[in-house]
């Protein structure tokens, strides 16, 4: 733990937390229930009411002076990102210069700030027809772009489709050595990244029509693009799906059966050789059971409603060698037009788990369509979508938002999806091939997803980026914010449990602070209420954190109140017997022994936490404990229901040692309020005056309390009444037991929102407090 770490704990310890009602308090049976903004320039922000502002989009497809272009057409994005330097990133598109035509050219822009300007530098090859772009990098930073050429197309009969390559060295602002790829029409390719002698080697599968070498639908290159092999044929001949290399050098190809005239159910093939003399070597065929199948038309006239995604997991976690799935089908069990499932496989394709419905709406009217997927090297994976609710109409639904959603675990579960773009109007800006494209693209990185997509946000088609984070820093797959920031409990040890917050400091620095900030609820071995706080860097790898465990002392110095150092925390995620992540569980050891005294002096060296006479002589020497714990405020929550002003960290002005911890979540239709308040024994007299009550000994007496919001929750303003309960006795360090503490009910606090960072809290007793946020959760902004 640094220094920093330590003495911010004195700021902490300094705050107010407050806890639940009596009928809700930890383990006894009553968990809580499950509960845009106008263009500026070319940058377009989800309404802030959604998720806080945190996802801006920008236009890409503008002209020479970056401005739009008025009555033209741009849909079909793909994108390439620079692993090495993310501020690097080419998005190419199909570009119709005009509404009134069909022609179209390959569209193509760069960035090198992160997306946040992007500069025209198409098309490419200005006047040849050209469809179905699709871009990437491999794992040295060099950017391909791959575009179907068209000669002859108003005359299908004798058309000539084929695939040419350009290369990007410098961010995607020039492109050359233009490459002859064979392939076809809805072609897509994936690049080896791995350290191996395959490196750069790139595999494309294409669609049966569109086709100059039907029956042949895949080829490859082994000199990264330099020239690619003649087409061959593999099994199924997939179609309208994507390619995927994994960490061992395998390539998967996913599709619906290309010779079949239906979009029935799908295939992931899998070639642990693919350039093996005797090619093809596709011998592993797995069906998909996505529970419906791809669709086309409808709210996409004459396109795609989305095309089938696979992606691998390459990273260093226990989800290596994940297969993943994903798309927007039609369910065959019921009449919803479109929902986005998601399969995984967890023996590298050769089976796969059934699937999940990701979006979570429950009305059977609503499309999620153009459903996409990526991977981060840490594992996360990232899905996105379009979604007609909330916008239904009279007939076929007419707008769309851009969905998020990712998942930490391996794909067990999907946080809360949520909206990260502006409304826009699907159905406008049509050129003569009336549809918003085939697809979207995505590229995955640790911090979030880049995105890129189209819409109508300035009425006409258009292509724009924007990056999906599912926090504002980045973090530990092992610990995402969404798990770590809750109240943790063991239904068997009742009204106990931990506070947990990721917190950020210094959030609008270039290298700003996480921090991991807990504080524990308890009682003495003789049944006291007591609280310990717990404090560290947060790790951004990993799945443990170790913590001091700092109790309050009793002793007052200079006026305040101390607190002492008295043993080891060890939080960690939990695994089954296979090695596969428990979703919502955290495991803390406890070691309050001589064993780790040495430890708790390094880690507190520099402060004067640590004191030998307290530490052995405390009540809680010798003491080691094991305990799992459980959320009690619901995960499965939009962001901006955790990242309300009133779910802060707070600090109360004149308070030493104290503080308040808390969640906002809906509960119901109604966004609540869950906190835990640690304190010392105090005294009000006549006039207000607060003291604290000090014992026979001249000691302060270490307090908490929990609080909860009445039924009418949040105000709109912000103000809320809570309940405030007082534990006067349990059983003991979260000792096992169906006992039921002693709750008593203190009254009532009335909290206002005075600015957009503080409080004024009244009291039971009357005393007034004036409260301010001390730190946000790590993946929210700061107030305005």
């Amino acid at each position: 733990m640094s220094k920093f770490a330590l003495s911010l704990l004195c700021l902490y310890s300094s705050m107010s937390f407050a806890d639940k009602k009596a009928h809700e308090t930890w383990g006894q049976g009553e968990q809580f229930h499950h509960m845009k903004q106008l263009p500026e320039s070319k940058q377009f922000s989800a309404a802030p009411s959604k998720n806080r502002g945190i996802h801006t989009s920008y236009q890409v497809s503008i002209n020479n002076q970056g401005d739009n272009v008025l009555g033209d057409a741009a849909n079909e994005p793909s994108i390439a990102v620079n692993p090495l330097d993310p501020s690097q990133m080419a998005i190419g598109w199909r570009q119709f210069g005009s509404v009134q035509s069909d022609f179209r050219e390959a569209g193509s822009a760069y960035s090198s700030d992160g997306g946040k300007t992007w500069h025209k530098n198409g098309p490419i090859e200005a006047g040849k027809f050209r469809s179905d772009p699709v871009l990437s990098s491999d794992a040295d930073g060099t950017f391909f772009y791959q575009s179907l050429r068209v000669v002859n197309p108003n005359n299908l009969n004798t058309a000539d489709f084929y695939v040419d390559q350009w290369r990007s060295n410098d961010g995607g602002k020039t492109w050359t050595d233009k490459t002859y790829a064979y392939a076809g029409d809805k072609s897509w390719f994936a690049i080896d990244e791995n350290n191996s002698a395959d490196r750069g080697n790139i595999y494309a599968a294409w669609n049966v029509a569109g086709n100059g070498f039907y029956p042949h639908t895949f080829n490859y290159s082994t000199d990264n693009g330099q020239s690619f092999h003649a087409p061959i044929t593999i099994p199924m001949k997939p179609i309208f799906g994507t390619v995927a290399v994994g960490f061992d050098g395998e390539v998967y190809v996913a599709g619906v059966d290309g010779d079949l005239s239906h979009l029935g159910a799908g295939y992931v093939l899998r070639s642990n050789n693919p350039i093996a003399t005797m090619f093809p070597d596709f011998a592993q065929i797995t069906s998909l059971d996505l529970g419906g199948g791809l669709r086309t038309g409808a709210i996409n006239p004459v396109g795609l409603l989305g095309q089938l995604w696979v992606a691998t997991d390459k990273s260093q976690r226990h989800s290596r060698g994940n297969v993943y799935v994903f798309a927007s089908v039609k369910p065959w069990a019921h009449s919803d037009p479109l929902d986005v499932h998601f399969q995984r496989s967890t023996d590298g394709g050769i089976s796969f788990e059934p699937f999940k419905k990701i979006n979570s709406d429950p009305s059977r009217r609503n499309y999620q369509w153009f459903g996409t997927m990526g991977v981060a090297p840490n594992g996360r994976i990232d899905v996105t979508w379009y979604d007609t609710r909330d916008h239904q109409t009279m007939g076929q639904p007419k707008r769309s938002e851009l969905y998020y959603s990712y998942s930490y675990d391996g794909g067990l579960t999907f946080a809360k999806e949520q909206p990260i773009t502006p409304v826009f109007w699907h159905n406008r800006g049509y050129p003569v091939q009336q549809k918003l494209g085939d697809y979207i693209d995505i590229v995955s990185d640790n911090g979030g997803a880049h995105i890129a997509y189209a819409a109508t946000l300035n009425g006409g088609q258009d292509v724009y980026y924007v990056y999906a984070r599912p926090t504002l820093h980045e973090e530990n797959p092992n610990f995402p914010a969404h798990e770590m920031d809750n109240a943790w409990y063991n239904p068997n040890s009742p009204n106990q449990g931990i506070f947990t917050k990721t917190l950020v400091l210094n959030p609008n620095s270039t290298n700003p602070q996480l921090q991991n900030f807990e504080a524990v609820f308890t009682y003495t071995p003789a049944g006291d209420p007591i609280w310990f706080t717990l404090q560290n860097d947060h790790p951004l790898t990993g799945d443990s954190i170790t913590f001091p465990v700092l109790m309050p002392s009793g002793e007052m110095v200079d006026g305040k109140p101390q607190i002492r150092a008295v043993g080891l925390a060890v939080k960690s995620r939990m695994y089954d017997d296979e090695g596969e992540f428990i979703p919502h569980r955290m495991h803390y050891e406890f070691d309050m022994t001589e064993t780790v005294k040495n430890q708790v002096m390094s880690l507190t060296a520099g402060t004067s936490y640590f004191d030998e006479s307290f530490y052995v002589n405390n009540v809680f020497y010798g003491t080691s404990k094991s305990i799992e714990l459980e959320p009690l405020v619901p995960i499965d929550q939009v962001r901006d229901d955790f990242c309300h002003p009133q779910g802060q960290a707070l600090i109360a002005d004149g308070e030493s040692s104290e503080g308040r911890v808390q969640f906002s979540f809906q509960r119901g239709d109604k966004l609540n309020v869950f906190g835990a308040d640690f304190s010392y024994k105090k005294a009000v007299d006549d006039e207000g005056n607060v003291s604290l009550l000090l014992d026979q000994n001249g000691k302060v007496q270490p307090v908490w309390y929990t609080l909860n919001s009445l039924n009418e929750g949040v105000s709109d303003n912000g103000d809320v009444d809570n309940q405030i309960d007082y534990s006067t006795g349990g059983v003991g360090f979260f000792e096992i037991t169906s006992l039921s503490p002693n709750i008593v009910t203190v009254g009532q606090e009335q909290i206002r929102q005075s600015h957009s960072t503080g409080f004024k809290v009244t009291k039971p007793t009357g005393e007034i407090e004036q409260q301010f946020i001390l730190a946000i959760n790590s993946y929210c902004e700061l107030p305005d």
